[in-house]
């Protein structure tokens, strides 16, 4: 072959459509939409969950109580810092309500958790259980003790 030959440029190939183009990125948009949605309702409804338990009286006094109490202090450390994921749950209706959560606490020996439940009669919250289990030890503390 000749060079003449080999610069020849090929016949023109027709013009390919926006489709032909770019269906892979139709196909990956249709498939992660779902996907980041799903994840952004969880996010909000996790973040707006856990925000009504740090804001309710009974996290914030169980908090308090540990936070003040000698045995906690000595067995996890100070200063003792709420944890992430408060689970359980709140029923208020008016001046009355139930809530039962457990709420992660570390400190700079360990970490623990506080198990509280409370019944909230004529608008005040009083506590059945307030305790703190830490991890690795077989006994809790009894927050009520005090009493």
């Amino acid at each position: 072959m000749s060079d003449l030959q080999r610069q020849q440029p090929s016949p023109a190939e027709p013009k390919r459509g926006w489709w032909s183009r770019n269906w892979i990125w139709v196909l990956i948009v249709a498939l992660a939409t779902p996907i980041v949605l799903g994840c952004g309702c969880f996010s909000i409804i996790f973040f707006g969950l856990s925000a009504s338990f740090k804001t309710s009286e009974v996290y914030q006094q169980g908090l308090a109580r540990a936070q003040a109490n000698e045995e906690v202090q000595a067995k996890i450390g100070e200063p003792i810092e709420a944890g992430f994921f408060t689970s359980g749950s709140i029923e208020i209706s008016g001046a009355s309500g139930r809530a039962d959560m457990a709420i992660p606490i570390s400190g700079p020996k360990g970490s623990a958790t506080i198990h509280a439940v409370a019944n909230k009669s004529a608008g005040r919250w009083s506590f059945t259980t307030l305790e703190v289990a830490v991890n690795g030890a077989a006994s809790r503390i009894d927050l009520l003790a005090d009493e």
